[in-house]
């Protein structure tokens, strides 16, 4: 193995790795010159400004906490080591005559250059930084994209960039050329091989580098001619209203993806009798699916985001999305503290028009197998599955109560349950025929002594035990909505809480969040504890992690690996839980597709609030 050759496979693709990774996410009007064939644009309008913000939010501190700092060098240390042994490995396999030890210094050197220029870049990025990718269908090209990155630097970046070229051009092997070229103003200098390679030019403070030259040619060539493209494309006008200002933006442009992947697919061969891709794409509604932007913003309060979502027709999956919005405050039942809940409404009663728009594509013979299997339930239940299907509400509401206990996967894996305490629950137009259903199962003959009947707080309630399912499931009405429990323990919960008007909807902690997306109205609306949560996950992964390379003997046999299997690596709850709390989100219907929005108040701001008199004891 020659050095060079390492040089070439490492050096050239972690810089295009760090070229591509560096944008940070806001726009401004000069992306609006960008090709309306842009796929992806991320971009603020002052770097400095957003990472000045990032370092004061919760998320930050959390990076800067002398735990993480003490994870993050172990990792470091771990990973370099795992390197160096790698390096070693491969230098005794080199043809004699090889230099093993100036390839590793070489190797090492790499590594420490990109390290350092990646920690340069982005301590050093100021005013506007755009990271932009589209599709450039040139047939002098080998790949059709067109990656284009823009950023404020100094005297500093400029000489790190140089340092960049050279280090890639000393691993090429003399395959890839230097080249320096003046482009509208810019000084460029690149490292090409094929009309590929890494591009970077200067004018003044600014800096922009891409993969070619054409695409920096059409992009720069737009800008100084001041011409309007992408700024002018309706969705992108459209998408970009919806989601308002905003320190950092995002915008996902679907329909030049779409374009591209319907000529690719519709030349594909395809077998006698089967549809061609395209046909596929179509009848499952996925192209119906235009992009996205979002806006977002963080502050000492906390952070916000607001998302479009673009969508056109009503075909194949896109059937379950719903035309208006409705009430999805929570249920009567449900916890009056919770560790997450999250509240849905879908079309549910389209299930089977969704699978009918998919099987229209499939030979007569399955559609006329299916519609029989349709019919052959109808008399076996009495009633049709659409009329099944139309009684249900199409809301969907999940909860897990907070203070319960955390999962237990090892009392899972020894059968002796996994200490979950869940409702989910389905809101019904009426519960006739799923009464009928459940009866039907609940009958001994169908259901082997499995399913049982019982009467809890003056309800009937049917509860499931599954030899192989370490967990019972309960299952009841309450009202316009099927409930299901995690054992009949859980459902008597539940009707505590009905009766006695102690349930999430009178809890003033979560009115007042949801408050801050807009209420409960929508198409979703979701609440979690995400420190919590983050600390439940640990604590399931903590006792795991450390015999998982006793599970998996090739694991033990190699001992680099070792280290990422040491649970002191994991952070403790009280770190997770100091920098990480309550997140709140609502999605709803809009013309042309949906708005999410979410909102996460900072710790010292949740705080704060709790401490107010008149919400005293109230949060979550």
């Amino acid at each position: 193995m020659k050095v060079r050759t390492f040089l070439r496979g490492s050096a050239f693709s972690a810089a295009l790795a760090i070229v591509i990774g560096s944008g940070a996410p806001s726009l401004r009007a000069a992306d609006g010159h960008l090709s309306d064939s842009t796929v992806f644009v991320m971009s603020t309008e002052d770097w400095s400004a957003v990472r000045t913000s990032m370092k004061g939010s919760d998320q930050g501190k959390f990076f800067a906490d002398p735990e993480i700092l003490r994870i993050r060098d172990s990792l470091k240390k771990g990973v370099m080591a795992l390197i160096e042994t790698t390096m070693k490995e491969q230098a005794a396999m080199a043809p004699e005559g090889v230099d093993t030890e100036k390839m590793q210094a070489l190797a090492k050197e790499a590594i420490s250059k990109l390290t350092d220029y990646a920690g340069t870049l982005s301590g050093g990025m100021s005013g506007r930084v755009a990271l932009s990718i589209g599709i450039m269908m040139d047939p002098s090209l080998p790949v059709p994209v067109n990656l284009v990155f823009e950023f404020g630097g100094n005297d500093e970046i400029h000489t790190k960039n140089q340092e960049l070229l050279d280090l890639i051009q000393s691993g090429s092997e003399g395959a890839a050329s230097r080249a320096s070229f003046e482009l509208h103003g810019f000084q460029v200098n690149a490292v090409e091989q094929g009309g590929m390679g890494i591009f970077i030019g200067r004018k003044g403070d600014r800096f922009i580098a891409g993969l070619h030259k054409a695409g920096l040619a059409d992009y720069l060539g737009a800008v100084k001619e001041n011409t309007v493209r992408l700024g002018n494309d309706a969705f992108y006008k459209s998408a970009m209203g919806a989601v308002g200002p905003g320190s950092m933006k995002t915008f996902l442009n679907m329909q030049p993806v779409w374009g591209m992947a319907m000529g690719m697919l519709a030349g594909l061969p395809t077998a006698e009798g089967e549809p061609n891709p395209v046909v596929v794409m179509q009848s499952l509604g996925v192209t119906g699916f235009k992009g996205m932007a979002a806006s977002g913003q963080c502050g000492p309060s906390g952070m916000g985001q607001r998302s479009f979502i673009g969508m056109e027709g009503r075909a194949g999956l896109m059937r379950l999305i719903p035309t208006e919005n409705k009430s999805l405050a929570p249920p009567p039942f449900a916890p009056s503290s919770v560790l997450a809940s999250y509240s849905a409404r879908l079309e549910l009663s389209q299930i089977l028009n969704v699978v009918r728009d998919v099987m229209a594509i499939a030979p007569e013979a399955e559609r006329t197998e299916f519609e029989g299997a349709l019919a052959g339930a109808k008399d076996m239940l009495g009633f049709s599955v659409d009329e099944l299907l139309s009684d249900l509400e199409g809301t969907l509401f999940y909860a897990s109560p907070a203070g319960g206990p955390a999962p237990n996967p090892m009392a899972l894996m020894m059968g002796g349950g996994a200490g979950l305490d869940l409702s989910f629950a389905i809101k019904l137009k009426s519960k006739d025929r799923f009464h009928q259903l459940i009866m039907k199962a609940a009958d001994p003959e169908i259901s082997q002594g499995m399913v049982t009947k019982q009467e809890v707080s003056g309800r009937e309630v049917w509860a499931v035990s599954l030899p192989m399912f370490p967990i019972q499931i309960a299952v009841t009405f309450e009202n316009e909505w099927l409930i299901i429990g995690t054992g009949v323990d859980s459902l008597k919960k539940a009707f505590a809480r009905a009766d006695s008007g102690q349930s999430l909807a009178a809890n003033e902690g979560y009115q007042g969040l949801m408050a801050k997306v807009g209420g409960t109205t929508g198409m979703s609306v979701s609440y979690k504890d995400s420190g919590k949560m983050m600390s439940q996950a640990l604590d399931m992964v903590r006792p795991m992690i450390g015999m998982l390379p006793m599970f998996v003997p090739d694991l033990a046999k190699q001992p680099g690996l070792l280290f990422l299997f040491d649970p002191t690596l994991l952070p403790s709850n009280a770190t997770v839980q100091k920098y990480f709390g309550e997140k709140v989100s609502r999605t709803r219907i809009v013309e042309g597709g949906m708005i999410a929005e979410s909102w996460a108040p900072s710790r010292a701001t949740a705080t704060a609030e709790k401490a107010k008199p008149q919400e005293a004891g109230a949060g979550l």
